[in-house]
């Protein structure tokens, strides 16, 4: 039997077990039954010769054929969404073929094999737990690997159209059919491994240099559109956010890599058309009530002064006159023509008006407007008395 059929089964379950026998090659009689999720490498696990070392009945028979240059036929019959149907399915075939008069070679009446499906979290905890920490002699893992990698390789070549699109369905399908429980452990499993500074840097090594093609891309961004992420989500990311901000070295990479980079024509207007379309009116108003009635410390003015006298200064010494571009008529006239045509816009015009109609319609937006209004006045009251600012957010109190 051609074994690539078996995967054109229905593949509604995470992991199905298929029931099969081990007929004779020459006459087609029935000599053994059994059950796997894997047939492939089952009938390859039945003639492997670490497997037939046991002496019995089933491997007599299999190194029987072997030594005449014949190899047993696998039969697929059935397949079953859980391992224990699978078991009775096993149990009842062998009772079948025994009472017609099969020559079967089964050492047990069916049903054999340890299922982990019924496990309780506990128990899978103490499973892993007792495993643990044993590692595998290097000489071992080595083996293992090549083994692996060539399978793959094999399935890559021979197979890729027809093998590795049903192993991504089953992927898929395990990972949507998880029991709660089941993803409760997962999940701490995951973030008990994310809280080791040596697993974080294997896994940025790994994808150091890697960039995802164009269609894993539009595949990603296909699944993220439209999610609504929860307020405790969103603050974590704020947190995250906020942490990397405030790296010296996360700076200087980010400095660094934007250093001497000109950004296209086409990415500027993407970029210009992302950001009006954020603009909504719900944005605006979170992005006005956060800034207003906001004071600014002495220390941070005199950091922001000394930033842009820095940066003044090195610009000069690089021969450009900072002063002289923001004051040179071309700039500003480009500047004031990209004004002019967003406000030239109707659909732009009619965004800000609603925008605004919707601040001015809310009684706490506008008392906040009129103190910070008040504030200001006052500021500049100061400023123009004594020469110097002399207002503070504590004189307000």
């Amino acid at each position: 039997m051609d074994l690539s059929s078996v995967y054109d089964l229905p593949m509604t379950v995470a992991r199905p077990v298929y029931t099969y026998t081990l007929n004779e090659p020459d006459t087609g009689d029935v000599r053994y039954v059994g059950k796997t999720d894997k047939p492939k490498r089952r009938l390859q696990e039945h003639m492997r010769p670490s497997s037939l070392r046991a002496m019995t009945y089933k491997n007599n028979w299999i190194k029987s054929l072997m030594q005449r240059g014949l190899r047993p036929t696998m039969a697929v019959l059935h397949v079953h969404p859980t391992n224990a149907l699978a078991a009775l399915e096993e149990i009842r075939l062998i009772e079948y073929y025994l009472s017609i008069g099969c020559h079967l070679v089964n050492a047990t009446r069916g049903g054999d094999g340890i299922s982990t499906e019924s496990w309780t979290l506990e128990m899978r905890t103490a499973a892993r737990k007792r495993v643990l920490g044993q590692k595998r002699p290097a000489a071992l893992r080595e083996r293992l690997s090549a083994i692996q990698l060539a399978r793959w390789e094999r399935h890559r070549i021979n197979d890729d159209a027809v093998w590795l699109p049903k192993c991504t369905a089953a992927l898929i399908a395990a990972a949507r059919n998880r029991t709660p429980e089941q993803q409760a452990y997962n999940n701490a499993r995951r973030a008990e491994a994310l809280g080791k500074p040596e697993v974080r840097e294997k896994m940025r090594q790994s994808h150091l240099g890697k960039t995802n093609s164009p269609e894993a891309r539009a595949k990603v961004s296909a699944a993220n559109k439209g999610q609504k992420r929860s307020p405790e989500m969103k603050a974590r990311m704020a947190a995250a956010d906020k942490k990397r901000s405030a790296n010296p070295e996360y700076r200087a990479k980010l400095a660094a890599a934007s250093t001497g980079h000109a950004v296209s024509d086409a990415t500027r207007a993407t970029m210009s058309a992302n950001r009006r379309a954020a603009n909504t009116p719900e944005s605006l108003r979170r992005q006005s009530e956060a800034h207003m009635g906001q004071e600014r410390t002495a220390e941070t003015r005199a950091k922001i002064g000394a930033g842009l006298s820095a940066y003044i200064a090195e610009q000069k010494a690089q021969g450009v006159d900072v002063r002289a571009n923001l004051r040179d008529p071309a700039t500003v006239e480009k500047k004031m023509a990209g004004h002019r045509a967003h406000f030239s816009d109707p659909d732009n015009k009619a965004k800000h008006a609603e925008a605004k109609k919707a601040l001015w319609a809310d009684p706490e937006w506008r008392a906040k407007w009129t103190e910070a209004r008040r504030l200001s006045s006052e500021r500049k009251r100061a400023v123009s008395n004594d020469g110097q600012m002399s207002f503070s957010l504590e004189d307000a109190d």
